[in-house]
């Protein structure tokens, strides 16, 4: 995606910004924050779906850790100068999507192909 999204880093663009580590891609989306976001989210749905004998306060508080979680891996991509906040917005928001995609429209799939795999 990010060869589809032509968005340089932060520390291209400008010289105040102190280089941390050498990038040599684009910036858009920030992969980071999309597995962080995507990989937290994912189990929380997870949770708060298909375990319902963990309780409320279990799926409020995975869904409250996986926010956080993947705010800090966000913010610690700005403090770097590697990312943009739009960057890494894009990268939250694709990981989300991408969780809620698995969960939602895969999951019967995958469930009936792992019991297939299992039984063999």
């Amino acid at each position: 995606m990010k060869l589809v999204h032509f968005k340089p880093r932060p520390f291209w663009v400008s010289t105040d910004i102190e280089m941390i580590d050498c990038q040599t891609g684009f910036g858009n989306p920030s992969g980071h924050a999309a597995a962080a976001f995507g990989l937290t989210f994912a189990v929380a749905l997870e949770i708060s779906l298909h375990r319902p004998s963990f309780g409320i306060w279990v799926t409020i508080v995975s869904f409250v850790a996986s926010l956080v979680f993947g705010a800090t891996v966000s913010y610690s991509r700005m403090v770097l100068g590697l990312h943009t906040l739009d960057q890494v917005i894009y990268g939250a928001l694709y990981g989300i999507w991408s969780a809620c995609f698995m969960q939602f429209c895969l999951r019967s799939h995958i469930d009936k192909e792992s019991g297939t795999l299992l039984r063999s």
